[in-house]
């Protein structure tokens, strides 16, 4: 089943190699498991590229939390 889904995830991948923001929105969403929304109101002061982090807004009440970037995000 795993393979399965690699392949799948993959084609998917590749399929939005031609459309630069929604492959990066598919990948931070794989990545990070943020929700979709948080996603899209991600800006570039939430990038913090030297600790390699995304700081995500909470959506319901908490508080902001920080994801790390990996490096098949990073890259």
């Amino acid at each position: 089943m795993y393979i399965a889904l690699e392949m799948v995830l993959n084609h998917i991948l590749e399929c939005l190699k031609d459309k630069p923001k929604a492959f990066l929105f598919t990948m931070v969403s794989l990545h990070t498991g943020a929700r979709p929304e948080a996603i899209r109101l991600l800006q570039k002061k939430d990038i913090n590229i030297s600790q390699k982090r995304l700081s995500i807004s909470p959506l319901k009440k908490g508080k902001r939390y920080h994801v790390p970037i990996n490096n098949e995000l990073f890259n």
